[in-house]
This record gives C-alpha cells, sequence and structure tokens, in this order.
C-alpha cells in the first residue's frame, strides 16, 4: 500500500474540515470524523445506499420560477461566524454583529447580499438547525430544526437525518440543500436527495427524493444543477424539470472507506456547459489516471476530451483541477521521493503537458481569470499563486482561500481558536479584516 498517498488523502480531509466557508459544502458533517474513518479504514467497503422515502411534511408547490432578488450590491459585503455568532462587514466599515443566538458554525450570502443563511449545531448529539437574518440584523428566523430533518424520512435503524451540502440558489433567496443519515457507528451515508428551501418564509420543497438527486452544483446564472452520484452525472432545471440522467457513466471510485466519491463538476463562467475530471476507479492501482469531459447545458451533448495519466483523486477533494474556462487541468504526479509530488498543467485534451513545480505540493484551485491557479507548497499554509511560464508568489499564509474577482481574494489566516479573516490582491499586500474566535471559522461573500 502507497502511505504517502495515504498521508495525501488525510492531509486533504483534515483541510477539508477546516475550510468551513466553502459554499455547498457544509461543515456540519464532521469532516473530522470522515479523516478518523479514512485512518482506520483503508479497506474497500460496500457502497453506502440512498434509505428512505419522503414523509408528508407540509411543503409548498413550487413555481417554475423562482422569485428574483436584485442585483448584487456595488460595495463588497463579507459573513462569518465569531464564537458561534454571525457578523458582518461592509465594505471598509467596522464588523457588526448580526446574531446574538450562538452556536452557528456556517454562514452564507445571497448574491444580492440581503439575506444570511446560517446553520447551528445545538447539541453535538443532534442534527443542525438552519436559520436566517436580513442584513440589518432583523427578522432572525429558524428555517429547518432538528425534528424536521429527522422526520423527513424513516430512521430505521439510524440515529438521525442530518444537512449535508447547502447553498444559495444565485439571484434568489432560496437555499438548496441535501441530507445524511447518522449511523450509530463510522461512516458517510448520503441521500441523494434535493430540496429548496426558502430563507425568507421556511417554506421547503422536495425537488428530488432520496436516490435521485446527490450531491449538486449550481450554475452561475441559478437556473441549473449539476447533479453528481457515485456512478454518474445528470443535469436539471433548478426546479428539477428538464433532468437530463446520466450524461457521464463511470466505474465507482474505491474509496477504502465507509465514504463514496463524488466528483466535482465546474461550470462554465456563462452556464453553458460543465467540465469534469473522472479519476480512474482505484487510487491504488497505478497507473492511475483522470477522464475529462465537458457537457453542454442545452441538449445534453457531451465530449470525453482525453485521458491523462496522474494523480486525479487525491488532489481533487475540495478543488476541482478544471479550469473554469474547461479548457486546462492541473494534476499530481509521484516522484520517487516519498511525499514529494510534481505538478503538472496541460490543456483539457491532456497536450501541451508541462511540469510547473515539484514539492510536497497539495492543490487549491484554479484562479477565476483561468491563468493563475494556487497550491500549497511545503506547509498545508503556506499558499502560492502560480502562473504558466512564470515562477510561483508568495500569496499568503492560510486556508480557504476564495476568489473576490480576478485579482483580490479572501483567506483565512491562523489556527484552531485563533483565526483571522485576510483580504489580499494579486501582487499586493494582505490585510488583516477581523480576528473571529471559534476552533473553525466560516465566511463567505456576496458575489
Amino acid at each position: 500500500m502507497d502511505f504517502s498517498r495515504t498521508r495525501m488523502m488525510l492531509l486533504s480531509l483534515i483541510l477539508l474540515s477546516l475550510a468551513c466557508g466553502l459554499p455547498g459544502l457544509s461543515p456540519t458533517p464532521d469532516d473530522s470524523e470522515l479523516a478518523t474513518s479514512v485512518a482506520a479504514t483503508l479497506t474497500a467497503e460496500t457502497p453506502p445506499q440512498p434509505h428512505g422515502t419522503i414523509s408528508e411534511q407540509t411543503q409548498s408547490p413550487l413555481v417554475s420560477t423562482l422569485t428574483s432578488t436584485t442585483p448584487p450590491p456595488s460595495v463588497l459585503r463579507i459573513v462569518y461566524t465569531d464564537d458561534g455568532n454571525v457578523w458582518l462587514i461592509e465594505d471598509s466599515n467596522p464588523p457588526i454583529q448580526l446574531t446574538s443566538s450562538g452556536d452557528a458554525n456556517q454562514v452564507l450570502i445571497s448574491s444580492d447580499g440581503m439575506k444570511v443563511a446560517f446553520v447551528r449545531r445545538t447539541s453535538p448529539d443532534n442534527p443542525v438547525e438552519i436559520g436566517s437574518v436580513n442584513i440589518d440584523g432583523s427578522g432572525e428566523l429558524t428555517l429547518f430544526g432538528p425534528a424536521q430533518f429527522d422526520t423527513l424520512y424513516p430512521l430505521d435503524d439510524y440515529l438521525h437525518h442530518d444537512l449535508s451540502s447547502l447553498a444559495f440558489v444565485p439571484g434568489t433567496h432560496h437555499l438548496m440543500f441535501n441530507t445524511r443519515a447518522v449511523p450509530e457507528g463510522p461512516g458517510l451515508i448520503k441521500h441523494d436527495d434535493l430540496l429548496l428551501l426558502d430563507a425568507d418564509t421556511g417554506v421547503f420543497r422536495t425537488i428530488f427524493s432520496p436516490g435521485s438527486g446527490g450531491d449538486f452544483t449550481l450554475s452561475p446564472d441559478g437556473n441549473q444543477i449539476a447533479i453528481t452520484k457515485p456512478t454518474g452525472i445528470s443535469l436539471a432545471n433548478i426546479d428539477g424539470s428538464n433532468m437530463r440522467s446520466n450524461l457521464i457513466t463511470y466505474a465507482q471510485v474505491i474509496t477504502y472507506s465507509e465514504f463514496n466519491y463524488y466528483p466535482l463538476p465546474v461550470w462554465s463562467p456563462d452556464s453553458s456547459a460543465i467540465g469534469v475530471v473522472i479519476p480512474s476507479p482505484d487510487p491504488f492501482d497505478t497507473p492511475t489516471s483522470g477522464a475529462i469531459w465537458r457537457v453542454q447545458a442545452e441538449g445534453g451533448a457531451k465530449v470525453n476530451l482525453g485521458t491523462i495519466l496522474g494523480d486525479f483523486y487525491f488532489t481533487q477533494t475540495s478543488y476541482s483541477l478544471m479550469s473554469p474556462m474547461l479548457d486546462r487541468v492541473a494534476y499530481l504526479s509521484e516522484t520517487p521521493t516519498p511525499n514529494i509530488y510534481d505538478l503538472f498543467l496541460a490543456t483539457a485534451d491532456g497536450s501541451g503537458e508541462t511540469l510547473y513545480a515539484s514539492g510536497d505540493i497539495q492543490w487549491h484551485g484554479w484562479a477565476p481569470d483561468n491563468i493563475h491557479f494556487v497550491f500549497a507548497m511545503g506547509s498545508p499554509l503556506d499558499l502560492h499563486l502560480g502562473r504558466s511560464g512564470s515562477a510561483p508568489l508568495p500569496l499568503c499564509s492560510g486556508l480557504n482561500l476564495r476568489w473576490i474577482d480576478d485579482v483580490n481574494f479572501l483567506c483565512l489566516s491562523g489556527a484552531f481558536g485563533s483565526w483571522t479573516l485576510m483580504k489580499g490582491e494579486i501582487g499586493g499586500t494582505v490585510t488583516p479584516l477581523a480576528s473571529p474566535l471559534g476552533d473553525f471559522v466560516s465566511y463567505d461573500f456576496d458575489d
């Protein structure tokens, strides 16, 4: 067994547990348990199966077109958690507190900057609670609570049902989410469902029942969903109509633990297509490879752009290896030296392969300009900015880096219990914005 790869997988999962502010990636399933599961159970497991059917909870009809919100504001609004409460930074103004109810561990803001959603876990043994508040701190609501999670589907042998992923639908105040089962023992068991929740009213609607949905990636225009499962990717309209099932199918990737692998599709900026890299089925069966796909949203035409030899599994737990314009890929390749990897860049069909850097490297994603990319080298927090044909430059010391635009970014610097939210720009300085308290900190901004 290749223990350098095992180390890389564990490191990626631990970093994922720290990256509490990623949209659509909820920290609530306790990714630390997932990392522990990987370490303790490096044997192939029977894949968890979707479970349950929708209960008779009251749901509202879903209009075919969601109510649109106003365009994003001209000023940047950043929300973040601080000691269990939600805070706001608006432009260059001092931070202001929006909630005082405590226990918030994830925060999201709508694209118009007017509605904030947050996730609270009031008890470590119970499901989460989804709440919302207006940008001025008024109108705090509990949208979906532990009792609602547990009555979504029959519990059978599970302890609870809980939140898996959560994201605002762009251009609306609606939250899309899916759920998971909580077993008595280890394991991440997703229901592969999909629900829509109105952050203004708390009214929810099931879009896809268990087994019919999956993990989701929302198109930038808010009109479509890319739905991923362990063996296929589908597209649908945001209301669940026009389902184009299994446009791409593939062999299930062996994770050697009690969770399934879900690929990470990328939407093109104009919402016309998705791109995705599918790893070869066994990450320990060398040589490993990745199949590069592009799928048109209109009509679902698909193209297999090529298959490239390299590591497309361990490096793609949080950030896709495919560029925003779907025309380039990055990937790592092992070297004879333990924990030293080569970082390669190539066009999406595998041509033009270029060795960019070598070292103890962790991938942190492409910048929105489709030119720059971010990776850690040496230390997991030592983030560098790369560009083809140019030497890497130090970017910031931190994690959970997110791009505001082509030039400006946010990141978290520090460690458990002592964090600093930073704002920086390419070629410029990195400035502290706030020093929130908490073992984990989540943040989001309107975009």
